[in-house]
């Protein structure tokens, strides 16, 4: 059998207009995995099933024109890995982020950004082909790397 599957469970809790708070619990699966070898050696092997979940908890509040965001993001690390490098795979992410809104459908935004991956893990925030770290984005070979990022800008719905 080869193949990936997840269960995403999520619940929020609206306490004002525009203001929540939620969260997000995510366990995913994949089955019959090719060997992942990053640069401190080998993860896991041919046909390894591994497991991991994921968690987010999610703050959004509205104070007059400005919207505050935060999020914080962490895993379990991963299991069903046999490779003799199979530990080091939890990540832990946070974003904090504000907007504020020059009209109904105009608003100048400032977010931080960080990904934190212990030595076997490479999470990565890219959209898009985006990212902090290359063109790509992280992959197997960017075990550990640490990623971050700074966004300013001006949004406009149409």
């Amino acid at each position: 059998m080869y193949g990936a599957q997840s269960l995403k469970l999520g619940l929020g809790w609206a306490y004002a207009p525009g203001s929540q708070i939620s969260g997000v619990h995510l366990r995913s699966e994949n089955d019959n995995v090719a060997a992942l070898t990053p640069s401190g050696g080998t993860l896991a092997n041919a046909g390894d099933d591994l497991k991991v979940k994921i968690n987010l908890l999610n703050w959004e509040h509205m104070m007059g024109q400005w919207q505050l965001l935060a999020q914080y993001a962490w895993t379990s690390s991963v299991t069903g890995a046999t490779g003799p490098n199979s530990g080091n795979t939890q990540m832990k992410g946070i974003t904090l982020a504000g907007k504020y809104f020059m009209s109904k459908r105009t608003g100048a935004y400032l977010s931080f950004n960080r990904m934190t991956n212990q030595a076997n893990a490479w999470g990565d925030f890219s959209g898009g082909g985006f990212s902090s770290a290359s063109a790509t984005g992280l992959g197997v070979a960017n075990a550990g790397a640490d990623v971050q990022s700074v966004a300013v800008g001006v949004m406009h719905n149409f």
